[in-house]
């Protein structure tokens, strides 16, 4: 059996979901902050957007403050890291879909605080993940290659319910 070209693309036409079904993602607003219960070197409160596609979340930080504790003397800020915080049973949490190492050079002196500019991070994340299970999470890397982290932001646990509502 042949079919022409003119059967192909009408059948291609109608079986095709309309422009309108197809959705675009739209960017949904989050915070991240550590600034009222943090006891690590660094602390800090991120504001931005988040837009999932498919088998990505990018995380768009327009807003960024740190803070360095007053008692830690000089820290010095190698890197930051987002991905997203999941639940243990045991009621710890781990870090799930952690993007690449951002690089930040930045020294705070005890009790400082700086702005930093725009940062971007793409999470790669399976297609069907259920994102009600997670949160944001920053990492505050120190400049020295495999150190302990300098501190920890995090969103509400409820973030990516807030954006279905």
């Amino acid at each position: 059996m042949r079919l022409s070209l003119f059967t192909v693309c009408t059948a291609a036409l109608v079986l095709a979901p309309p422009l309108a079904a197809q959705q675009t993602p739209q960017p949904q607003p989050f915070a991240a902050s550590s600034l009222e219960h943090d006891t690590l070197p660094l602390s800090g409160q991120f504001e931005g957007v988040y837009i999932r596609t498919g088998d990505s979340l990018l995380i768009l930080v327009s807003a960024a403050m740190l803070r360095s504790d007053p008692e830690s003397g000089q820290t010095r800020l190698g890197a930051v890291r987002a991905g997203l915080g999941e639940s243990v049973a045991d009621g710890t949490w781990n870090l799930a879909y952690a993007s690449a190492p951002v690089p930040v050079d930045l020294s705070l002196s005890g009790g400082d605080a700086a702005r930093l500019v725009t940062l971007a991070f793409l999470l790669r994340i399976s297609p069907d993940a259920d994102l009600s299970r997670y949160w944001i999470v920053f990492c505050l890397h120190d400049a020295v290659p495999g150190g302990d982290p300098l501190g920890f932001l995090h969103s509400d646990r409820g973030v990516f319910q807030q954006a279905q509502r």
